[in-house]
């Protein structure tokens, strides 16, 4: 059972074999049906018409639209977390990176926002299928702070997640 209909979506439970479970809609072209999840008495999910035998007609049951995909997992993270230099070794840069993880097929469209109210470009990056994809940058550090970088995601769903870092300096 996946949570969209085709293999772009991920698995959210299983049918198994000799299993029966309802179908309460299907994809336009009847390819995929839409079923409450006999594992999860609340929900529903997909499951290819190529793998199930369907007992009666489905002619009459309704076409559902697939659920729009979404980001969920979000993490960054910023190397290295301590950076100690000269006091006169300025500018310097950290690398900075993110994984983001949709539960289907997405344009996530980011941006990069920093504690000194530095934002980058809104960027996009499309994903095929389910899964995590990485991306990075660095980011130039003018002086000794206590800083946070961020990930705003902001399509196809909200989010944002932060990391700290500490530049120090020497004499």
């Amino acid at each position: 059972c996946r949570l969209g209909p085709g293999t772009a979506y991920i698995l959210i439970g299983e049918l198994k074999e000799g299993q029966s479970a309802e179908i309460t809609g299907k994809t336009p072209q009847g390819a995929w049906y839409y079923i409450k999840d006999p594992g999860n008495p609340d929900g529903f999910c997909w499951v290819s018409a190529d793998f199930v035998e369907v007992i009666g007609n489905v002619d009459a049951v309704p076409t559902v639209n697939p659920p729009a995909p979404s980001v969920v997992k979000l993490t960054i993270t910023v190397n290295p977390t301590i950076l100690t230099v000269a006091c006169d070794q300025f500018p310097q840069a950290v690398y900075m990176s993110a994984d983001i993880t949709t539960d289907g097929p997405a344009l996530v469209t980011y941006r990069w926002e920093a504690s000194t109210g530095v934002s980058s470009v809104d960027n996009s990056i499309v994903f095929e299928e389910a899964g995590t994809q990485t991306i990075s940058d660095f980011y130039r550090i003018a002086s000794p702070n206590d800083y946070w970088i961020s990930m705003h995601v902001i399509s196809p769903n909200e989010m944002m997640e932060q990391a700290s870092f500490r530049v120090l300096c020497t004499p």
